[in-house]
């Protein structure tokens, strides 16, 4: 008698094997292995362990992904003409050496040049 899909769930828990060891209680109880009660029990009692480090596996992959795609897509971005302007209009000339590192497709010697007729420009402006 019983729900048969919840009369199922009693191999879950390690609790139902143990009481299948108990002498006296094992020929009563219904679905009792024969043998290998104990490694029904070890891997009842191991089955929620498993799975919560395979539902952190998993969700750890998956932010590792996101996280490779918003450093992809902020790489990108920071290659571009309007990027390098910005930078080297902040940071001047250690900006130059940054643009040349992460590969921008700025025209680096042009932004250099205008980085040196600017600065001269401002040495005229304060005299």
């Amino acid at each position: 008698p019983g729900i048969k899909g919840l009369k199922n769930l009693r191999y879950l828990f390690a609790r139902f094997y143990l009481w299948c060891m108990v002498p006296g209680y094992g020929e009563l109880m219904e679905g009792c292995p024969e043998n290998n009660t104990v490694l029904y029990l070890i891997l009842a009692s191991l089955t929620v362990p498993i799975l919560f480090v395979c539902y952190k596996g998993v969700k750890a992959m998956c932010s590792r992904a996101k996280g490779a795609k918003a450093k992809t897509s902020r790489r990108e971005s920071m290659k571009t003409q309007e990027f390098a302007e910005l930078q080297l209009e902040l940071f001047g000339q250690k900006a130059l050496r940054n643009l040349k590192h992460i590969g921008s497709v700025a025209d680096l010697e042009k932004l250099a040049g205008s980085l040196h007729s600017n600065s001269t420009k401002r040495l005229s402006i304060d005299m």
